[in-house]
């Protein structure tokens, strides 16, 4: 082959290998549907539409795209928060700083979701030091060093007596104080600090008639903090039978999230279709904020607010009078009789405090992912126990066992507890409210479920479902696959994952299904205040959704 024909086959190759080179990075960098500012606009544009996974999954293709850059992985971690599930949010934000990215806000970001979700000390202070190396003239160092001292060792305060029922009032003493030690404590389940009752050596703490639920910490006199000690001491007898009767949730609906609520004249709802905002059936957008867990009591929808990372809200059916009654972010929510009861999300457990806001109290430390209440006494999945079915009642006397293996959706009718068994075959089942031997309510699994006018309205592998409570053969409602079921009166309203996860309406007996409407299909002036302003990613990130904020403004609270 001659000179001249062989370097011009070299070129010729190069090129070839240059041009395919070129298109394998075009591909690889926008993707065959387009690129990181295509993926980003797509997801925003189901956002908007109420469509979180579409949503997700677009974001999740613009952080594959661009794997430097936080866009991708800010805007699908906080879709996870507004769909309620910020593990998913938390395990892609770790999987991005494990790259060691020049990205503050991503790391602030996890920082305020481990917060919000009480993820142990230990792993925040890693990903501190993490973030102190990176950006060493950030407040990264100094918010590791603080958590560091935290985790200092001193020997946890020893209560005297121990722990437990006694007959009458005492007087509890702390038996290893050393010299400069100084004791904090509260007496209603509250996590103690600083600011909290200080310890008087002389007097003691004064235990009273009922049950004191008392929490401990103590500084050393280098200001070393030991862990917090909880307490429970029950003095005496706990509420009468009467009185414990006044106490029984009023919604069906709050194992699958307490999504919709009747009022007597209308119904109200977290409308899925408008990210969750809170609606009248008759009237239509009632509040901005985005609700969920709601109830009514006194005159007031009392809701948990994810606008504001998951506090509690309550506003007149009207949309007057809205107000913020809790400082602390929560799960699930119900009212009973003149109580709110409440998983509290720093520490798992279940509290209960007055319908103002006031008198808080801890009943359990036990650590409760779904409950409901009925006469007085609670029934709730013990995560403490292997998601067990335990019950107790409202001032935390007489906790039992009912059902040894994992159960989900607790809920009660004629005598009986209804659950889930998650730790079995997955179908339905009953218990006495006494307990007893388990009875299987539905031959096929349920993966939800809500108890209204004596039937069964459930989640199955095909479709959605009525049966009778007493058991029996089960009627399809919808062969399209749904969740967070809510029955109000006649009407069912679910997620319909078969249609783009609209927000549904349907009768009982499975007629009428159309997408339930919002504002913008019927433009309603709302007839109240509006919630807090959505919260803004950093400059240069675009705006998340409202739901999406982990961390809610300033604000003073009533009950501690």
């Amino acid at each position: 082959m001659k000179k001249k024909t062989l370097i011009k086959l070299t070129a010729w190759l190069l090129a070839i290998g240059i041009s395919i080179l070129a298109v394998v990075l075009y591909f690889s960098v926008s993707g065959l549907d387009g690129g990181l500012a295509t993926q980003l606009e797509k997801g925003e544009l189901l956002l908007a539409e109420g469509d979180y996974e579409g949503a997700v999954k677009h974001f999740l293709k613009a952080a594959d795209i661009a794997p430097s850059s936080p866009v991708g992985y800010l805007k699908a971690a906080q879709t996870y928060v507004a769909m309620e599930d910020p593990d998913s949010a938390i395990a892609l934000m770790e999987e991005y700083i494990a790259t060691r990215p020049r990205s503050v806000e991503s790391f602030d970001y996890l920082l305020a979701l481990y917060e919000t979700v009480g993820t142990p000390l230990p792993k925040q202070l890693e990903v501190l030091t993490a973030a102190a190396e990176l950006f060493p003239s950030g407040s990264f160092a100094e918010r590791a060093g603080a958590v560091k001292l935290k985790l200092a060792v001193v020997e946890d305060p020893i209560p005297d007596p121990l722990p437990g029922s006694y007959e009458d009032a005492l007087t509890v003493t702390i038996s290893n104080l050393a010299e400069g030690d100084v004791v904090y404590y509260t007496t209603n389940g509250d996590e103690p600090n600083q600011s909290a009752t200080l310890y008087d050596r002389e007097k003691g703490i004064s235990v009273k008639k009922g049950r004191t639920q008392l929490m401990l910490i103590r500084y050393d006199a280098e200001g070393r903090m030991s862990g917090v000690v909880s307490a429970l001491y029950a003095v005496g007898e706990g509420l009468t039978a009467e009185q414990l009767m006044a106490y029984t949730s009023s919604s069906p609906n709050l194992a699958t999230g307490g999504n919709a609520i009747f009022g007597g004249t209308d119904s109200y709802f977290a409308n899925a279709n408008d990210s969750g905002r809170l609606y009248s059936a008759a009237s239509g957008l009632v509040s901005e904020d985005r609700v969920s867990y709601l109830n009514l009591a006194n005159g007031y929808l009392y809701y948990v607010n994810s606008s504001d990372s998951g506090r509690i809200y309550r506003i007149k059916p009207d949309g007057s009078g809205r107000e913020r009654i809790s400082e602390r972010s929560v799960g699930s929510l119900l009212t009973a009789g003149d109580r709110m009861f409440f998983q509290n999300k720093e520490d798992g457990a279940l509290y209960s405090a007055t319908l103002a806001g006031s008198s808080r109290q801890r009943i359990t430390g036990d650590l409760v992912s779904a409950f409901t209440v009925h006469e007085g006494v609670i029934y709730y999945r013990n995560d403490s126990e292997g998601g067990a079915l335990w019950r107790c009642s409202i001032d935390g006397f007489d906790a039992q066992e009912l059902v040894d293996s994992a159960v989900l959706c607790p809920a009660v009718s004629s005598g009986y507890v209804y659950y889930i068994d998650a730790g079995g075959d997955g179908s339905i089942w009953k218990v006495l409210i006494t307990g007893g031997e388990p009875v299987r309510v539905t031959s096929g699994p349920a993966k939800e479920f809500v108890l209204s006018g004596g039937n069964l309205y459930y989640r199955g592998e095909d479709g959605l479902f009525r049966c009778p409570a007493a058991g029996g053969s089960s009627t399809r409602l919808s062969s399209g696959d749904g969740a967070r079921l809510s029955v109000i009166g006649s009407t069912v309203y679910f997620i319909d994952y078969s249609n783009g996860s609209k927000m549904t309406s349907m009768t009982t007996s499975g007629e009428g299904k159309s997408v339930v409407k919002t504002a913008k299909d019927v433009p309603v002036e709302p007839t109240g205040p509006v919630g807090p302003e959505d919260p803004r990613l950093p400059e240069g990130l675009g705006e998340p959704m409202g739901p999406l904020e982990v961390l809610g403004p300033d604000a003073v609270d009533p009950i501690g």
